[in-house]
């Protein structure tokens, strides 16, 4: 996967305080996920 952005989130990005573009990134992937699980049952 890949992500460009012109800008550098990570450098400001800390564990108890993540950078948006990361918490909606993980959000959409554990939906994908549980979107693939349900379409293998």
């Amino acid at each position: 996967w890949f992500i460009g952005v012109q800008f550098h989130p990570e450098y400001r990005s800390t564990v108890a305080r993540p950078h948006p573009l990361f918490v909606h990134f993980v959000k959409a992937a554990v939906k994908q996920g549980a979107v693939s699980l349900k379409a293998e049952v």
